[in-house]
């Protein structure tokens, strides 16, 4: 990764740092989790991993392992002590983990955090290599035409004509820092996810806030490794 990319992965990790306890705490309402989530599974880029605990306590996962950077939403994870949760902290780009090893590996609002196409390639590589075969993967990213991201959309077009950025490259800022995103169009997400090496089983849009205009949404695809 360029030293560019560097900075705004560290950038990142540190908003997560400060923010990632009381981040998203009640987790994604997702139907298609419980349809796809079973046995073994890793969330990559977890945080708190509030989303996946939630599947593990409806008894989905038998076993859950979480890997992030930041560590302090990771110790909030740990803090209720169940022997079944094993948090690491790493880059979820190293090979840490043991291959077709896992029966579910979820990417959930995680993908888009990463810069460069190269870079988050390697991560979908990594995630089907964790795969056991007939093993679901489910990706979860942050769309790119979105009426509630209307101004970074209009800055990351002119960012990507002027050079050095991709189109949906955006940094959202806030009093407690700034964050990275790459916002995905579907057809990209469907050839990055594909290029991992996985077959792709379902695709859709998720609409995490129930609004008359839905100002914004997610895209979502799952793919079974065989």
């Amino acid at each position: 990764m360029s030293s560019e990319g560097s900075d705004l992965i560290d950038e990142t990790i540190k908003w997560f740092q400060e923010r990632g306890v009381s981040y998203r705490r009640r987790g994604w309402r997702i139907g298609l989790l419980e349809k796809y989530v079973k046995g073994d599974t890793v969330d990559l880029g977890s945080g708190a991993g509030y989303t996946s605990i939630k599947l593990l306590s409806k008894g989905l996962i038998n076993r859950l392992v979480l890997v992030d950077l930041a560590d302090k939403p990771l110790g909030e994870a740990v803090r209720s002590r169940n022997p079944r949760i094993i948090a690491v902290c790493s880059d979820i780009r190293d090979h840490i983990l043991h291959g077709e090893s896992f029966d579910t590996v979820l990417l959930l609002s995680t993908l888009h955090h990463i810069p460069g196409r190269r870079n988050r390639r390697l991560v979908i590589r990594e995630a089907c290599r964790l795969l056991k075969k007939r093993g679901y993967l489910v990706v979860l990213v942050w769309a790119l035409a979105q009426l509630g991201f209307l101004k970074v959309m209009i800055a990351s077009l002119i960012r990507s004509i002027m050079g050095g950025w991709e189109l949906g490259d955006v940094v959202m800022k806030d009093k407690y820092g700034s964050r990275f995103y790459h916002l995905y169009r579907m057809k990209e997400l469907l050839v990055d996810v594909s290029a991992g090496g996985c077959r792709i089983v379902e695709k859709g849009v998720y609409y995490p806030k129930r609004k008359l205009f839905k100002p914004y949404k997610n895209l979502y695809v799952v793919a079974v490794k065989e």
